[in-house]
């Protein structure tokens, strides 16, 4: 009798980062001193008045389907895309999802076929390639290079595009390595897109956690944004992991097809988490407050690091990574890194090889956490790589 099971599916690997957090809990659990900076999760609480906005909602009866969403967080969200990114969008180009994460999902499924092909920029978020491969389409990689300051031009692109290229994903700012797109960049892109005509899935949601400079958002080209395709959340930057809400922008061609898989899915997001993203909108004093927190963390838990022998951290320009190159005799690869880090440090971190596949060096550690965790988590590193 033949077992029940995905063929493509029983090929995914687990999510890292799930992994390393889960283990680091465990440990925790089990009395263990361990600070674990190997998830993604901003340690701030959602606004008061975002909380307060969404109770109030529940409690005057949001509790029915929305069928496409409610239409103040719609025309709310237009608004954000044409004054903040630049976007010129209208209602009927958008779809609010469960996550980003489920707006990913849902555009590789709605809009690649089986063997298409997928440039996915690295290094990368782990998901982007179980997404692809989930959905039958084939990930290349195009590994970038700390040494260049992993920048992204026309030519990269073209050395990994064919005639079965469909898509390329890049996330920007980037989790893990905190590079955020620069003008040139963009442009560049611009150019690859006009040559090839391929899509470009882009992943925003960390464009507000910004320290140097204005984030550019891809589909603020004109000419190239029906080519683009954008997924921007309320996770990150607002402090709402757990609302599970985000939503993505395509052309109309493109939403037609994503919302079929949406309608037979998913339905809507919950109404009442809704309006509480009504007012998140609104809360950019408290945006701004967590942004100057983790410009805070991360220029004193880079400096920590850098201080350390054998031990070098770029500095990231947007997201909450640090991403850490580690050299020590007898660890010859990213996982033993960790392993090591946890077991002799008590710091839990995220192997490099989880988002890029030839990366045996780095390890990627969230600077979401409090300040007084990342300044002992770089105490205890230092010993550990002393030892």
């Amino acid at each position: 009798m033949r077992e029940l099971g995905n063929d493509r599916v029983k090929t995914l690997n687990p999510s890292a980062t799930m992994a390393m957090s889960q283990k680091a809990n465990q440990l925790k659990e089990e009395g263990k001193d361990i600070i674990n900076l190997a998830g993604g999760e901003p340690n701030f609480d959602t606004p008061k008045r975002v909380k307060d906005a969404a109770i109030k909602a529940l409690n005057e009866g949001a509790t029915h389907y929305t069928m496409g969403g409610i239409k103040e967080l719609k025309a709310g969200i237009v608004e954000k895309l044409e004054k903040e990114n630049h976007i010129n969008v209208d209602e009927d180009q958008m779809i609010l999802t469960p996550g980003g994460k489920y707006a990913l999902f849902l555009t590789v499924q709605a809009l690649l076929n089986e063997g298409d092909e997928v440039i996915v920029v690295a290094p990368t978020w782990v998901s982007y390639e179980p997404m692809v491969l989930a959905n039958g389409a084939v990930p290349v990689f195009l590994e970038l290079n700390e040494d260049d300051h992993f920048e992204l031009t026309k030519e990269k692109l073209l050395s990994k595009t064919t005639d079965k290229t469909r898509m390329v994903i890049i996330c920007s700012p980037s989790n893990p390595t905190g590079r955020d797109l620069t003008r040139k960049e963009t442009e560049e892109i611009v150019d690859y897109i006009k040559e090839t005509d391929v899509h470009i899935l882009i992943d925003e949601m960390y464009e507000h956690l910004v320290y140097e400079r204005e984030h550019i958002s891809l589909a603020s080209y004109e000419e190239i944004k029906d080519k683009v395709i954008s997924v921007f959340g309320f996770s990150k930057s607002y402090a709402m992991t757990g609302w599970r809400l985000g939503y993505v922008i395509a052309s109309k061609k493109n939403i037609q097809y994503m919302n079929k898989v949406y309608q037979h899915s998913i339905t809507c997001v919950n109404a009442f988490v809704q309006h509480g993203a009504v007012e998140a909108l609104k809360c950019q004093k408290e945006i701004e407050e967590m942004r100057q927190a983790y410009l805070r963390r991360r220029n004193n838990f880079i400096q920590s690091l850098n201080e350390i022998k054998g031990v070098h951290a770029i500095m990231p320009e947007g997201a909450f990574y640090a991403w850490v190159a580690f050299e020590k005799e007898g660890l010859n690869d990213s996982l033993a890194i960790c392993e090591y880090l946890l077991e002799e440090a008590g710091v839990a971190g995220a192997p490099g090889e989880a988002f890029s596949p030839s990366d045996k060096k780095h390890v990627r550690f969230s600077i979401a956490s409090s300040d007084e965790d990342l300044k002992e988590a770089a105490l205890r590193i230092k010993k550990a790589m002393e030892k």
